[in-house]
């Protein structure tokens, strides 16, 4: 989930955001914006109400994320993604927007006989 902050939200209404996110199990990731501040929700094993957050003062928006990938960037995530393929170490390095373009080009794909 992405919690998106109205760009007046307070410092103590952020801080709400991240003390309910807590308490629900999750962990919180605040990603503050030029001018409004993000929070991506990790730990969840299914779909979180956004009921939860919408009503919070501050909050412009909650969105599902159900896309995994979308964890693996750098707004969310600053250490490597590292993945073992057999014995080795492979370091994923994903530059922004470039899984959207892998699936764009994926899907302009045609099959030739």
């Amino acid at each position: 989930m992405l919690i998106v902050m109205k760009p007046e939200a307070t410092d103590a209404q952020v801080e709400e955001v991240l003390d309910v996110i807590r308490s629900l199990g999750f962990k919180p990731h605040p990603m503050p914006g030029a001018t409004r501040t993000a929070i991506g929700v990790t730990g969840n094993q299914g779909a979180i109400d956004p009921a939860h957050f919408e009503m919070l003062g501050g909050v412009a928006e909650a969105i599902r994320v159900s896309k995994p990938y979308k964890l693996v960037g750098r707004d969310l995530k600053h250490d490597d993604t590292v993945v073992l393929v057999g014995d080795a170490e492979v370091v994923l390095h994903v530059m922004k927007g470039a899984v959207d373009e892998i699936a764009d080009d994926q899907a302009g794909e045609q099959t030739h006989d």
